[in-house]
């Protein structure tokens, strides 16, 4: 199979014309592409010091143990839950939700805005971050404009799909 791919890559095997110039205009595209600037690493202190946090593994596995309990405790909540065992559950995603502002907050510092967003994870753990904020304002407002209260709760369900990040 590799030798498939290899020949069709040293251009061996090109059995049409217009395989030919599909290679052709992909090796264009390829020439023209811009380069990707690497990551200069942060200059100032604070910075540096976000930095070491942000990429060491005992941070990463210390978000992916806190990404596993919050989906935990999302599956906790129930229709039929009484008051206090809902307002538990609730101060417990308020609490995670200011652990991933916190992770998101220090990635920004080390990283910088441009760098940060340059990553696709990044800008989805952003908007998730965002949703939270926007959910606990409006759960702490006791307003429930158009029902928005639900409609957060149902945008709680993209946290579910962080624990993809990790385990890329």
């Amino acid at each position: 199979m590799f030798s498939c791919f290899q020949s069709a890559y040293t251009k061996e095997k090109l059995h049409s014309h217009h395989s030919q110039l599909w290679w052709d205009l992909l090796t264009q595209l390829n020439d023209v592409l811009p380069e990707k600037t690497p990551f200069k690493e942060p200059d100032t202190k604070i910075s540096k010091v976000c930095y070491t946090i942000v990429r060491h593994k005992i941070f990463e596995a210390l978000v992916f143990v806190i990404i596993l309990s919050n989906l935990v405790v999302m599956t906790l909540m129930y229709e039929t839950a009484p008051n206090s065992y809902s307002e538990s559950v609730e101060l417990l995603n308020v609490a995670f939700t200011i652990i991933f502002i916190v992770e998101c907050i220090l990635k920004l510092i080390a990283y910088g805005i441009k760098e940060y967003f340059r990553e696709t994870w990044n800008k989805f753990d952003f908007i998730v971050v965002c949703t939270g904020v926007i959910e606990i304002l409006i759960s702490f407002s006791y307003i429930d404009i158009l029902h928005f209260n639900g409609l957060f709760k149902i945008l709680q369900v993209l946290r579910i799909l962080r624990i993809l990040r990790v385990i890329r």
